[in-house]
């Protein structure tokens, strides 16, 4: 018997608007259902939740909603049952992004990184490679706790870019 089944995704985003995503997404939960034996008990979901270059907390907002909505009939998951981070389509004041950080789950643990924590640079004199070492470090100093705790349980470390990410003009 499993101890969790995590289900994990990204980029919910869809050219035709959040009906065609949700649709898109209930038929990849469909063929899920159809070949797995277990239900999903949690979800991990990576980031950018509209298409458009012009980021709008309203429409990041929607496609969270729509997500959960697919999720919660798909496997009866709640908001607590979902884990949102921030992508780069997402602007950080959208409702229902969790923040960065690790959290504590009965058989494993997550540490989400949003995109803003290392790819966005709002402050002045403040760097992207200044920002990602930040991020780096605050995830380090989480990890060496988990180790000196003994905590042996699995670790899944969600963000929608890697760290190492750079844009190449």
């Amino acid at each position: 018997e499993p101890l969790a089944v995590l289900y994990s995704a990204s980029d919910f985003q869809n050219m035709e608007g959040h009906e065609q995503g949700a649709k898109v997404l209930h038929e990849i939960t469909n063929q899920i259902c159809d070949n797995e034996k277990e239900d999903i008990s949690e979800a991990l979901i990576c980031g950018d939740y509209y298409y458009d270059e012009n980021i709008s907390v309203d429409e990041s907002e929607k496609g969270i909603k729509s997500i959960y909505e697919v999720l919660n009939a798909q496997w009866g998951l709640g908001y607590d049952d979902i884990f949102f981070v921030q992508g780069n389509h997402d602007p950080s004041e959208t409702t229902g992004l969790d923040l960065t950080g690790g959290t504590e789950r009965d058989h494993y643990s997550v540490y989400q990184i949003n995109y803003d924590d290392f790819m966005r640079n709002y402050q002045p004199g403040i760097d992207v490679e200044t920002r990602i070492r930040d991020t780096s470090e605050k995830l380090k100093v989480w990890l060496e706790k988990k180790i000196e705790l003994g905590d042996c349980k699995p670790i899944f470390i969600i963000s929608h870019l890697p760290l190492h990410h750079s844009y190449r003009y």
